[in-house]
């Protein structure tokens, strides 16, 4: 019997929550620091006592960040009669509908990421969230032939795709903002304020000592956030990727959602 078992996306884990968490603590640390050197010198303003409620509300986001993560990113192992996710098992005769795209708000602030929806007879929805794995589209098209469609046996088609063959395909975009979108956002303003940093600021540091920490830094949260920063165009024929960044790449997926 044909199994798929999820393999995780290790660049979301470590790369994503490693580095969410660690930037939580260390803010909400430091605004732990500057109170306890604040207040032993009667320096009590209103900010003063703002400052516990505002590092324990930190702590508590990075806390928040990482158990939304553990939690969505459980264990799944599809085959033909069930899905199991973590300990739990549910049985594809159960389902009563299947949504194999669509969003949901993930974490504290619900930002917006892509999910398969599995909802049961008795109204028990389950969500499995793409960026959690990296066979995200295996199993979905696991779910795809063998649940939807019915077929006997569940099959891959690797066929390789030249870009002549989408030349006149008539495609529809779905496409976001890359700068204004709440990722776009998370990105560029603290590249901006990195900028800010450089160029306006007075520091004891060098302007050289400050490029040193300030561009390597930049580049890495760049990175770190612009590849997940993707959008697609459909035709009859082909499901193309694209990232808003580095447009002269993209993936084409055929035999997709047919």
């Amino acid at each position: 019997m044909t199994k798929i078992t999820s393999k995780q996306n290790r660049k979301t884990i470590w790369f994503s929550v490693l580095f969410s968490a660690i930037f939580f603590a260390a803010l909400a640390s430091f605004l732990i620091y500057i109170f306890i050197k604040d207040w032993p010198l009667n320096n009590h303003k209103i900010k003063t006592y703002l400052l516990p409620v505002f590092s324990f509300f930190t702590y508590y986001l990075g806390f928040s960040y990482v158990k939304n993560y553990y939690q969505k990113s459980r264990k799944i192992v599809v085959d033909k009669e069930k899905i199991t996710i973590g300990p739990k098992v549910y049985f594809w005769k159960d389902v009563k509908r299947i949504i194999l795209t669509g969003k949901k708000g993930f974490g504290f602030f619900s930002y917006q990421m892509e999910v398969s929806t599995l909802v049961f007879n008795d109204n028990q929805t389950l969500f499995i969230f793409d960026d959690m794995y990296s066979n995200s589209w295996e199993i979905k098209l696991f779910i795809k032939q063998i649940v939807v469609d019915k077929k006997e046996s569940f099959e891959i088609i690797n066929s390789r795709i030249r870009s002549n063959e989408i030349e006149n395909e008539n495609f529809q975009e779905f496409k976001g903002n890359p700068i204004f979108s709440f990722r776009g956002i998370m990105m560029w303003s603290l590249i901006l304020c990195c900028i800010y940093v450089i160029l306006l600021t007075d520091s004891k540091l060098s302007k050289f000592n400050q490029l040193k920490i300030y561009v390597p830094f930049s580049i890495f949260w760049f990175l770190l956030n612009v590849f997940s920063m993707n959008y697609f165009e459909k035709s009859k024929n082909f499901f193309v990727v694209k990232n808003h960044y580095f447009f002269l790449e993209k993936e084409n997926l055929q035999n997709f959602g047919h």
